[in-house]
């Protein structure tokens, strides 16, 4: 062979080894499933492994309402409001804490959709208005029955 006919096999094996290598690591991927942060290209790549999981941005990640205990992985169910829980749980909502249940943070309250929304600053803020009005008036009340 001539060094050009040389250098133009080393050149093409350059370019497909990689193709090759994805090709086959996601072959592997399939049959024997990816665990949880492992790369993929399709959800089966990770439900092979793990229940509940799906493939999103390249990675094996679990779906939005399980989170992963990567120790064993697993994709577990976040816990609702109102269920029992330990400190190192997730929870369906990100503004809820656990004190031996799953509740709403202290800044948060549960609504009727069993959802943790914003306590009101506007309200609280009017509740204190109010009362510095009334003190004014009860004041002033007294003020001129002297």
């Amino acid at each position: 062979m001539t060094n050009c006919t040389m250098a133009s096999l080393s050149t093409i094996v350059l370019l497909l080894f990689p193709l090759v290598s994805f090709y086959c690591a996601n072959t592997v991927a399939v049959q024997g499933g990816v665990r949880l942060g492992g790369a993929c290209t399709i959800n089966t790549n990770c439900t092979t492994n793990v229940t509940n999981s799906e493939c999103k941005n390249k990675t094996c990640q679990c779906v939005s309402t399980f989170y992963p205990q990567t120790e064993n992985n697993t994709c577990q169910a976040k816990k609702a409001l109102g269920v029992q829980c330990t400190e190192n749980e997730e929870f369906s909502d990100v503004n809820a804490t656990c004190t031996s249940t799953c509740k709403c943070k202290t800044s948060h309250y549960k609504d009727s959709t069993n959802s943790c929304k914003p306590r009101n600053a506007a309200v609280t803020m009017a509740i204190a208005e109010m009362s510095t009005i009334i003190m004014c008036f009860m004041l002033a009340y007294f003020e001129v029955l002297k």
